[in-house]
């Protein structure tokens, strides 16, 4: 049983040291909007650049500051993101339903387009851009909608913290009420 100890003690401190113990808890999970995103080591312009994952990659959220989103690949690299080029499950199965419906649509019509045209996931030109249509190209108007100009509002992968509510202080009467 002796010879035996220092080899159960081995295994028991290698499987304690595993690198999955080093891992950020996943907070929610999205996928990536636009064509290609570029995953950054820090919240800078000019970081270093993690990797760049293709649209309708998923991800896990790990963290959050203001409208960037701490993020881990499929690979494990680890970097942020700005989140409006995010997309949540819904947005996602609601981009795969569009492009079922538009296979069996019927064509109105061609259309060329003269400049670069992106398409996005929302009607709305700060939504994320999954494709682009390249100059001179024609593509089927399988339909046409108006929609107002909004605000784009990006989705919330980590829910904001509830706000406990403040007491108000009665305040103190500096003179005393009239007599009766």
């Amino acid at each position: 049983m002796t010879r035996w100890l220092p080899l159960i003690l081995l295994t028991f401190f290698l499987t304690a040291c595993s690198s999955q113990a080093d891992r950020e808890p996943t907070l929610a999970q999205a996928y990536t909007g636009p064509v290609s995103l570029q995953v950054r080591d820090e919240l800078a312009a000019r970081a270093e650049l993690v990797a760049t994952l293709k649209h309708g990659e998923r991800i896990d959220i790990i963290g959050q500051r203001r409208r960037f989103y701490k993020v881990r690949t499929s690979t494990g690299a680890v970097g942020w993101v700005d989140g409006r080029q995010l997309l949540t499950t819904s947005d996602m199965d609601a981009l795969q339903t569009l492009a079922e419906r538009a296979a069996k649509a019927p064509s109105q019509g061609r259309a060329t387009v003269f400049e670069p045209l992106n398409v996005h996931s929302a009607p709305n030109r700060q939504a994320p851009s999954f494709f682009q249509i390249a100059p001179d190209a024609q593509a089927d108007v399988i339909a046409y909608e108006r929609h107002p100009r909004v605000p784009f509002v990006a989705p919330e992968f980590i829910p904001a913290p509830p706000v406990r509510p403040t007491r108000k202080k009665a305040k103190k009467l500096e003179f005393p009420p009239p007599p009766p």
